[in-house]
């Protein structure tokens, strides 16, 4: 089983060789991606309906407006905005999943339409249930992810847990149907922690000791050294899995048929009559409340001779792909495996060293699962294929003849020539994504990266010039970095901004198991910690003695993607769909141009004021009886102190923001107004200003007279260069809502 949260564009690739594994074995198996399942049964008409209810009536029970605490208005902020145009929302659900699963994917403005029209009913879900966040991405609870403590509380909390009800209800009572001996869950990500051990505990709960329940995956194995400190957490399940799963699963299902259970019998495990000594990677209680034992050394698994992956029982019609794509590996581990970074590789575990598959292997499968499945579309989900590889994988394609397109990650190597480019796209790689990092030579150095600048331009022209997107990555921040290691970056991007599709920006983390972690005065970090009772953290607070503080590296890091997205437009172009599409790929949507200052600027404003704006008909007003811009900057203003009272004191962050929530006082009365476009799923708040603004552009009256009478002139008392400044602002405001479909006639 795969749970939820996480995007539901393709299955995972864990469930398929699992299930490959087990029937080469001699077991009976069945897959179920519960997280697509639940993205079909949450996002219906009928079901959001239920919580625009719920969210209704949580709002009507707060207190009304002027007699709100703070923590009141922001409670009254999430379920305002969650609210307003929920009504389209509902309307548009169904026809947004089509979209994505059919040629409207390509198209640019449904397909930004779909996208907008889930996140908001996500959003609505999210409000009904008070969770954090929950978008089309990830899930997150109210309580932190990173404690098993709180980890334990959402799993049992009824109300706030969104998949506690239809676990129980639905997916677990359909799954005892079946009668199953052996209850596998597969957890890649940390929003389907909680989903997972509920579903785990649900099902040991209803099964009665009749079904064995492991639970396994590469974030469980990030996790496992908390697991096995936490009796209570490791009983949610009667087995973990840590590292390569194949070998395991495999001898632990062969060891419950030997105890003797047949389906509907005794439980095998921990308390069932099964020694589950000597399986390699298991982890498990031998009675409950006993401290977790972990069978060790951890075994590698040796890919050659797998049998061909198995995705023919999933649900294909529920993923929010226009074509299926299938995920495949050629490789276990990193081929580099050196970068100071990254936890992959430094672990000490022999299950963390790279394996290859043989090429021949890897064709075999592409081409049953091609006619298995009916699908052409292939992603390399290896973390850096070398390219030798990628020249004899390709070799191998070509040599086969097989009609497919696919994807893969790669790094900057020198022997990718174009050569190696050119004989790739033939093959049918369409998207590549590279690691970049840095373009500062000193940091890469220090990161162990691996990469020569020089080669690597020529490379992103060879990789271009064949025709593939290619995508690459960085981040900022890595220690002893400094802001002017980040302009090279941006730099090296805009030199090469013709052979690049577009970019992913981020900031470092410091990860478990990584060399900075492991060594963290090499690297210049004079500090590492974790707060108080996050043993399942898998990044730190730290503090380095020189260059970017990780406070302004995250600051530098959001400027980099603003700038990312203003150079290259649309991300959407970097999709894997996209590359793939034979048609010509979306324009690049740059931002509407305007001058940044001095007498263009003035100019530009003058020549827009004659013009008569007015909003677009078919566009919604919500307004709110509070300030909710007001209230959400005080309240992130809120976080960023919790979280830099966690960098420095150990604090965790979550608790002093909620208790800075209930001590604050209430923002003044105020209001603000949503734009909301059905067409579009466009969504903006503005305040009164800009409302009173929006209140005069109505077709009738030119720009100057509608910013006349919203903004205040000389004979207000007002300088003069103020009430430029206060002109050009409103010109400028006025722009932004044309820009996002607000405005027409402007």
């Amino acid at each position: 089983m795969f749970p939820p949260h996480c995007e539901a564009s393709a299955p995972a690739l864990a469930l398929p060789i699992l299930a490959a594994a087990l029937r080469a074995a001699g077991h009976d198996v069945s897959l179920r991606d519960v997280n697509a399942e639940s993205w079909a049964a949450f996002l219906t008409p009928e079901r959001l309906t239920q919580a625009r209810n719920a969210v209704e009536g949580r709002l009507e029970a707060l207190p009304r407006a002027r007699s709100r605490s703070f923590a009141d208005q922001v409670e009254y902020d999430a379920l305002a905005r969650a609210l307003a145009g929920a009504a389209d929302v509902i309307a548009g659900v169904d026809r947004a999943r089509l979209t994505l699963r059919s040629a409207g994917y390509y198209d640019h403005g449904r397909h930004q339409w779909a996208r907008r029209t889930l996140d908001g009913a996500f959003r609505l879900l999210g409000a009904e249930h008070g969770v954090g966040r929950w978008d089309s991405v990830e899930l997150l609870s109210r309580r932190s992810v990173r404690s098993s403590a709180q980890v334990l509380e959402a799993c049992a909390d009824e109300r706030e847990n969104p998949y506690y009800a239809y676990f129980s209800r639905v997916v677990v009572p359909a799954l005892l149907r079946e009668r199953p001996g052996l209850v596998g869950i597969s957890v890649a990500y940390r929003s389907q922690l909680v989903p997972a051990l509920t579903l785990a505990a649900l099902v040991r709960a209803q099964a009665r000791g009749a079904a064995h329940v492991c639970v396994g995956g590469s974030y469980i194995t990030l996790v496992h050294d908390a697991i096995r400190l936490n009796p209570p957490l490791a009983a949610m399940a009667d087995s973990f899995v840590v590292g390569d799963g194949e070998d395991a699963v495999v001898e632990l299902a062969g060891r419950l048929g030997r105890g003797g259970r047949e389906r509907g019998g005794e439980r095998g495990g921990a308390g069932g009559g099964v020694d589950l000594g000597g399986i390699a990677n298991l982890a498990f209680c031998p009675r409950p409340g006993a401290v977790p034992r972990v069978n060790e050394p951890f075994r590698a698994h040796v890919p050659a001779g797998d049998p061909t992956p198995e995705f023919g029982d999933l649900p294909w019609h529920l993923y929010l792909q226009p074509e299926p794509v299938v995920p495949l590996h050629a490789s276990l581990g990193c081929s580099w495996g050196r970068c100071a970074f990254c936890a992959i590789s430094h672990s000490g575990r022999a299950d963390r060293r790279h394996r290859e598959r043989p090429v021949g292997d890897v064709v075999r499968d592409m081409s049953r699962i091609q006619r298995e499945v009916g699908c052409r579309r292939f992603q390399f989900v290896d973390h850096a294929i070398a390219p030798a590889r990628l020249r004899d994988l390709a070799r191998a394609i070509i040599a086969a003849g097989l009609d497919v397109e696919w994807m893969c990650w790669t790094r900057f190597d020198p022997a990718m020539d174009p050569q190696t480019a050119d004989l790739m796209y033939r093959a049918g790689c369409r998207l590549v994504s590279l690691g970049l990092e840095s373009a500062s030579t000193r940091v890469l150095v220090a990161m162990n990266k691996g990469i020569d600048l020089r080669a690597a331009g020529r490379e992103l022209q060879g990789l271009a010039g064949a025709g593939m997107a290619v995508v690459p990555t960085f981040f900022v921040g890595f220690p002893g970095s400094r802001a002017s290691d980040e302009r090279m970056t941006l730099r090296f991007l805009w030199r090469h901004r013709a052979a690049v599709t577009t970019a992913s920006a981020a900031h470092f983390s410091l990860e478990r198991h990584s060399l900075v972690h492991a060594d963290p005065g090499r690297y210049g970090v004079r500090r590492v910690w974790a707060p108080p009772g996050e043993d399942l953290a898998l990044d730190f607070a730290y503090d380095v003695e020189h260059g970017l503080q990780p406070a302004v590296a995250r600051r530098i890091a959001r400027q980099c993607a603003q700038w990312v997205e203003r150079v290259f437009g649309d991300p959407l172009a970097g999709e894997f769909a996209w590359a793939c599409r034979a048609a010509p790929r979306p324009a690049r949507l740059r931002p509407r141009w305007r001058p940044r200052a001095g007498l263009g600027r003035a100019l530009w404003a003058a020549a827009h004021l004659l013009r008569r704006p007015r909003l677009a008909p078919e566009v919604g007003l919500v307004r709110f009886d509070e300030d909710v811009i007001a209230v959400a900057r005080v309240a992130e203003g809120l976080w960023r102190e919790a979280v830099e009272n966690q960098s420095r004191h150990g604090v965790p962050a979550r608790e002093s923001w909620r208790a800075a929530l209930r001590g604050r006082p209430p923002v003044p009365a105020g209001s603000a107004l949503m734009l909301y476009s059905p067409a579009t799923g466009e969504r903006m708040v503005v305040g009164a200003g800009t409302a009173r603004l929006l209140a005069r552009c109505d077709g009738g009256r030119s720009a100057v007279a509608a910013v006349r009478g919203a903004v205040p002139g000389r004979a207000k008392g007002v300088a003069p260069s103020r009430a430029l400044r206060q002109w050009l602002a409103a010109v400028k405001v006025l722009d932004d809502l044309a820009g996002r479909g607000f405005l027409v006639g402007w």
